[in-house]
């Protein structure tokens, strides 16, 4: 949650300084660009929020997702991104997770079957693919992903 201390202000302030944020080409960059998550966990979502990168929410920063599964869905406008045919427990984390993805990927900290899960997802996968005002279109993109196998190289 945002409330973790390692989210705190005064925490991703004194990353950014030991990261070197404070030099100016790095400062501008950051500040001027918009950081997406590619997934293939909610890992890089969580790292760019540690930096003080992660302004706005996308569809895939807190879900697993296979580099086909992205293409995929992007190739497919998302059109069955909320889809799952399983649900199982995890009982060492607590977590329900929906599995199955006709993209192959699972949800692991939403329910895609919840209207408010659905509607948020509709919102940011209007975002990602360009179709709302914010950011604007203009806003340069970097996207990250973490690689989940060698064959994603």
């Amino acid at each position: 949650p945002l409330s973790d201390p390692w989210l705190s202000e005064a925490e991703i302030a004194t990353r950014r300084a030991r990261l070197g944020f404070d030099e100016p080409a790095l400062a501008t960059f950051a500040e001027t660009c918009e950081f997406i998550s590619l997934g293939n966990f909610c890992g890089v979502g969580r790292a760019l929020q540690a930096i003080g990168l992660k302004r706005r929410a996308y569809p895939f920063d807190w879900v697993r997702s296979p580099l086909t599964g992205v293409l995929h869905c992007l190739e497919t406008d998302f059109e069955d991104f909320l889809t799952f045919t399983t649900v199982r427990t995890d009982q060492a984390h607590g977590l329900k997770i929906f599995e199955g993805s006709r993209w192959g990927g699972s949800f692991w900290h939403h329910d895609p079957a919840d209207p408010k899960v659905k509607a948020d997802m509709v919102r940011r996968i209007e975002r990602l693919l360009g179709l709302s005002a914010d950011p604007p279109l203009s806003q340069p993109r970097v996207f990250v992903r973490a690689v989940n196998c060698t064959q994603e190289l």
